[in-house]
């Protein structure tokens, strides 16, 4: 047989198919030709390899292995990938594998991209690109609320700085640049819960020593006054709460309602001396 035709052969060869890999070198293992000799030995790796890919996935279905000699009819293997809830989309599948099957080249992680690789943070830095020009069109076509225009500038802000960091610490790969971002974003909420909590505490302060020194009166209504005329200091309560303030707040309906019942009656008064000075006349 020409060699053309042993090579046509091995080309067409399955390497997850062990007969046939063993078919091709019993078929020409005694040919003496060196071409023919490379193509077997090739062959020889290529039955080394599926052997090894053999044991290794048997290792990785030790646990369906296990279950399902103890019953269980279904396994499924749960698992995500993304950029995390706080910078992108996150994908999340479930798997079950055949029970009689043997899916051979299953990776338990998913193999970097070369370009990825190559591109490194800089895929971050695309990425913050693209939010930041996607809320320009939202902001110019009036899609978007100025209040949350506000928000998503400050986060894409926050990650020009954190990306910053993570370039000064020389994180080069997507990943790591990832998992430097959400320790950032973790270290900035505990910050903020902390602040939250001192805010809570001073206001509480506030509002026990002017209770302490004035009492129910009319410094306690200028007070509760004064906070619900400023939005950021009602915003910050609305979102995260002052039971101080809502305990007072009542205050400002009583007032209100004390101040129409006035108007009212000097209405009344007003109407009734109109109609005594008219009898007059």
């Amino acid at each position: 047989m020409k060699i053309q035709e042993i090579k046509a052969a091995y080309q067409a060869l399955d390497p997850d198919y062990e007969p046939m890999l063993q078919q091709f070198i019993h078929t020409y293992g005694t040919d003496a030709r060196s071409g023919v000799q490379t193509l077997v030995e090739q062959t020889k790796k290529k039955l080394v390899q599926l052997e090894a890919e053999y044991v290794r996935s048997e290792k990785m279905l030790a646990f369906e292995r296990k279950y399902h000699a103890m019953g269980s009819r279904y396994i499924c293997g749960i698992d995500e990938v993304g950029r995390g809830p706080l910078a992108g989309p996150v994908v999340a599948c479930a798997v079950i594998l055949p029970e009689d099957e043997m899916l051979l080249h299953l990776r338990t992680q998913v193999r970097k991209n070369a370009e990825e690789e190559k591109l490194g943070i800089s895929l971050l830095e695309e990425f913050v690109q693209e939010q930041e020009n996607s809320l320009q069109i939202k902001g110019k076509m009036e899609l978007i609320s100025v209040r949350e225009q506000k928000y998503q500038e400050t986060a894409i802000r926050r990650l020009r700085e954190y990306i910053l960091t993570a370039k000064k610490e020389h994180v080069r790969s997507a990943e790591n640049g990832f998992k430097r971002i959400s320790k950032c974003f973790e270290k900035e909420a505990v910050c903020r819960e902390d602040m939250i909590q001192k805010l809570q505490g001073e206001l509480q302060n506030a509002f026990s020593f002017i209770k302490e020194s004035f009492g129910e009166n009319q410094e306690m209504l200028l007070f509760v006054t004064g906070i619900t005329a400023d939005k950021s200091m009602t915003s910050f309560i609305a979102g995260n709460g002052c039971p101080a303030y809502f305990e007072h707040s009542e205050m400002l309906l009583y007032n209100k309602e004390e101040n129409e019942l006035r108007k009212a009656c000097l209405e009344a008064v007003h109407e009734r001396l109109q109609e005594e000075s008219r009898d007059r006349v």
